[in-house]
């Protein structure tokens, strides 16, 4: 079966892979020879330009969100997949990197270097291949891997996502106290009566890492791994925050969703801008709209 496959560069590849199940490959989500990740957006016919693989157990995509990436692609010029991969979390883009690890070899034969070399890449278990040879030295890296005492191959590689979020450690009173600097102190106020605001908001907000990792410092502020509590939906952690493009993903079940909508759009209005909203549904837009009034 050859698939149409929407890419993070923009481009629609056409790919051949094995397709089993009855239900229909529409957002399926596939790893690409090129290596990197891409969502099926139909069938078609022609020549492919290699065979893809389903990592997943389960569609990334419904045929109601292919839909949409579509009308926002068509309505403002944009490729499809620019669109699609702009607004999904990057935790779902895989990619593949080559890396080094050892051969399961007794080494006693080697001299003290290529010992060195390898006992280094044994305690980490893999390294990358051009950080080895940077410390080490491209030619030695080269004969011990045409000796078979190291091992060079390809692996996918899921990004690593950790929210980071931050919140007031003392009281207002006391934090603006021990700040001149009005710039801070502008910081101390936003984040006032929250429970918690992720670091790319603050960033996109316009405030800097500098400011925050000082008021850190001086123990004004603290810092934590696990979402607030108001946020909606145990999953927010990695689908939560700031997206590319200034969106935000809420994610949690629809009443919970709505709430820190009607917070959203309320900052929004506040500071003069618009709120686009999207629903896959004729009823979930009547609910929000009932929820926003």
């Amino acid at each position: 079966m050859l698939f149409r496959v929407l890419l993070p560069n923009g481009r629609t590849g056409l790919y051949r892979g094995s397709w089993e199940r009855e239900e229909s490959p529409l957002g399926w989500r596939v790893l690409v020879p090129e290596g990197t990740t891409g969502v099926v957006a139909g069938v078609s016919e022609g020549t492919a330009e290699g065979e893809v693989s389903f990592p997943d157990e389960a569609p990334l995509l419904g045929s109601a969100q292919i839909s949409v990436v579509e009308e926002v692609a068509g309505d403002y010029f944009l490729p499809r997949g620019r669109v699609l991969f702009g607004l999904l979390p990057s935790v779902f883009l895989w990619k593949r990197r080559k890396l080094i690890r050892p051969a399961l070899r007794e080494t006693s034969s080697l001299d003290p270097r290529s010992r060195e070399i390898v006992e280094y890449v044994r305690r980490r278990r893999q390294v990358s291949p051009e950080g080895l040879r940077r410390k080490f030295g491209s030619e030695v890296v080269r004969l011990l891997l045409r000796k078979g005492f190291l091992i060079e191959e390809n692996e996918w590689v899921i990004p690593r996502v950790e929210v980071r979020y931050y919140r007031l450690k003392v009281p207002l009173s006391s934090a603006l106290r021990k700040v001149r600097s009005q710039r801070r102190r502008r910081l101390i106020l936003f984040l006032s009566g929250r429970e918690g605001v992720s670091e790319e908001e603050l960033l996109e907000w316009g405030f800097r890492r500098e400011e925050l990792r000082d008021l850190l410092r001086r123990g004004i502020l603290e810092l934590s791994h696990e979402p607030p509590r108001s946020l909606p939906g145990k999953e927010v952690e990695v689908s939560g925050g700031r997206l590319r493009r200034g969106r935000t993903l809420l994610w949690g079940n629809l009443q919970a969703v709505l709430g820190a909508l009607k917070e959203l759009c309320a900052r929004n209005l506040s500071e003069g801008r618009s709120t686009l909203l999207i629903a896959p549904e004729l009823k979930d837009a009547e609910r929000a709209a009932q929820v926003l009034r």
